[in-house]
């Protein structure tokens, strides 16, 4: 529900701002405003999405937004206009779920107007391993997604082994026909 809520409150604020959504549960600020929006600017796109840790497993569980970057739902930005649409275009679609599957398969539909902040100048999503030997990070916003908790940990039955259903049976399948 939080891109709906999000949606409804950026509704009611100026087409023009510069809209972000920062999961306050795991995300800290690590730079001042002047820089952030610098840094957005410096994109040159109306909407800069942050990326995920890259694993054949985030691959299958929640798609690909394109050149095989995985984009997160946990920090995001962009012209509160474009931010409208592509919501939109989100919730009346609903491909699934999580919205971290329905970000990046709408995500191609906005290619014009997306990136991805590969290079962390803005977001930064730091791996496990990041969180133990590496924190680190000149990057405007930091995010710890993905944190094992028990919470999480019951949740994936639920959550994520529905999206690996159709993989299974092809591997099922596979290991029949030999």
């Amino acid at each position: 529900n939080k891109m709906i809520y999000f949606y409804e409150y950026i509704k009611t604020l100026p087409e023009n701002d510069i809209v972000f959504f920062i999961d306050g549960f795991d995300s800290y600020i690590n730079q001042p405003l002047d820089i952030i929006k610098q840094r957005f600017l410096s994109f040159n796109k109306n909407i800069v999405l942050s990326g995920d840790k890259s694993s054949y497993l985030s691959y299958l569980l929640f798609g690909t937004c394109y050149d095989n970057m995985n984009a997160n739902t946990g920090l995001y930005s962009g012209y509160n206009k474009s931010i409208q649409e592509l919501l939109k275009y989100i919730i009346q679609k609903n491909y699934s779920k999580d919205d971290q599957r329905n970000l990046n398969e709408a995500c191609k539909y906005f290619m014009n107007d997306i990136i991805i902040d590969s290079e962390k100048l803005l977001f930064h999503n730091l791996s496990q391993y990041e969180r133990y030997f590496n924190d680190k990070t000149d990057s405007a916003f930091v995010s710890y997604p993905g944190t094992l908790s028990l919470n999480r940990i019951k949740r994936i039955p639920k959550e994520y082994l529905p999206m690996l259903y159709n993989d299974f049976r092809y591997i099922i399948f596979l290991i029949i026909l030999y």
